[in-house]
């Protein structure tokens, strides 16, 4: 960041460097400033209401992230909360979507969005206007407790309210996003100012939160070695809830929605196509298997960076036939889709981000009765039990991807028992209605307790 800054100095009035000098200052610890109110608002808040800010959201962004948000949201909302729900400043704007409404509803769950009429383009001034206008809301809405998630520039707007209104607030931990950021560039990265800052930025408003929640123990334990108080943290995993509640679709009747073989041994994902997905593993496994019995294909379905590099690979491997990339699909589909398998594939890449935080989409391929291969990963190993309701399997070595798929195409009541117990499973600890319930004692414990 400096050297940056260093090397626009050359040029007078660069407004580059003036975007660098802000984002700099809050990596480096700038905050929002907000007046106090002469009276807290907790004096005179709604019981039982909470406001939420999200990064984004359905229907304007697909991602696990929005998915998880729309559940976490309408689940409270079941439990009882009256929830207010907000996005960042300037979403969806600055996503392309320039005739979005100020509102919408998706199921139960309204999003407003903020819309500043002059717009901050500089990250310390988009900081500032999202504690300008969230400030606004609370005060219209008086909610009893704020919740917001991930990454740290949310947080500062959230925190800002806080202590100026006397409202807890609760972080919720979605990723390790500075090993996100760092997983996709050269490993001289993690020397870097802004990796480091970004570590420190997000541990910073872990600790100052009223309470912190995460997907797992991995990550509860990385926010521990931060210095965040173990008992101030709630592990709120992925969970299932509408159409993964029901019973699955029957296999072939899957199948002859979506147009797939009736009689191939279907190997595949629902995901985000991301370099640390690892998708390339199972193509140079598919790539090995001999064909015998029944022909073994592979369904990827989603969207990403990597989907032309994988559609390349298998080309090159003279598999394509043998490869099937329908790209994103809507939502209300997915579980189709996940109904449609034999096997769910998770070959994450083996780094720091994907050892930490466990994806969403094996959850709901559980609850389809799906069994799932993931790789060995301190993260995956707390979602799938290893030979009870799938496979951990070597990260990057494809010989071995290879062999557990062979074995399990030849074993079909394996398959069909691992795929029961799955579902029992997720069933049993992972719904969102009982994530809700954790929610709401989570946030009866931060009501009213001193800042």
């Amino acid at each position: 960041m400096s050297e940056a800054i260093q090397v626009l100095e050359q040029i007078p009035s660069s407004r580059q460097k003036r975007h660098y000098e802000s984002e700099a200052a809050v990596y480096r610890g700038a905050e929002p400033v907000l007046d106090k109110l002469q009276i807290h608002m907790d004096a005179t808040s709604q019981h039982d209401s909470v406001l939420f800010l999200g990064t984004n959201s359905l229907p304007h962004t697909g991602s696990g992230y929005a998915q998880r948000t729309q559940s976490v949201l309408s689940s409270l909302i079941d439990e009882g909360w009256l929830v207010s729900a907000a996005t960042r400043v300037q979403y969806p704007l600055n996503i392309g979507k320039l005739n979005s409404a100020l509102k919408d509803r998706i199921g139960a769950v309204e999003y407003e969005r903020l819309l500043p009429q002059i717009a901050r383009h500089d990250l310390s001034g988009r900081v500032q206007q999202q504690a300008d206008e969230l400030l606004k809301k609370v005060i219209r809405d008086r909610p009893s407790v704020l919740h917001t998630t991930t990454d740290f520039t949310n947080a500062l707007a959230v925190k800002a309210v806080s202590e100026a209104t006397g409202i807890p607030w609760v972080y919720e931990v979605r990723g390790q996003l500075a090993d996100t950021w760092l997983s996709t560039r050269p490993s001289s990265a993690a020397d870097s100012e802004r990796y480091r800052y970004f570590v420190e930025r997000e541990a910073y408003v872990a600790r100052s939160a009223s309470f912190v929640l995460t997907l797992g123990e991995q990550m509860k334990h990385n926010l521990v070695e931060t210095g965040v108080d173990a008992d101030r943290i709630e592990i709120l995993p992925n969970g299932i809830g509408e159409e993964f509640l029901k019973e699955p679709i029957e296999k072939g009747a899957a199948r002859a929605q979506l147009g797939l073989d009736p009689e191939a041994f279907y190997v595949g994902t629902v995901s985000s196509l991301v370099p640390y997905e690892g998708l390339e593993t199972v193509i140079r496994a598919l790539a090995r298997i001999k064909e015998h019995g029944k022909h073994v294909k592979l369904l990827i379905v989603g969207d990403g960076t990597e989907k032309e590099n994988l559609i390349r690979l298998a080309t090159e491997l003279g598999i394509q036939n043998r490869c099937e990339f329908p790209g994103r699909v809507p939502r209300e589909k997915a579980h189709v889709y996940h109904s449609a398998l034999n096997l769910f594939v998770v070959p994450r890449v083996d780094n720091t981000v994907t050892r930490a935080v466990t994806p969403l989409k094996p959850v709901e391929a559980l609850a389809s009765c799906v069994p799932v291969l993931a790789s060995d990963l301190p993260a995956l190993r707390e979602l799938i039990i290893d030979g009870e309701t799938g496979h951990l399997v070597k990260p990057e070595d494809p010989a071995e991807w290879r062999r557990v798929i062979e074995m399990l195409r030849d074993n079909p009541e394996k398959v069909s028992n691992m795929g029961k117990s799955g579902r029992r499973f997720v069933l049993k600890t992972r719904t969102w209605s009982q994530n809700a319930k954790k929610l709401d004692s989570v946030y009866r414990s931060v009501i009213n307790k001193p800042l």
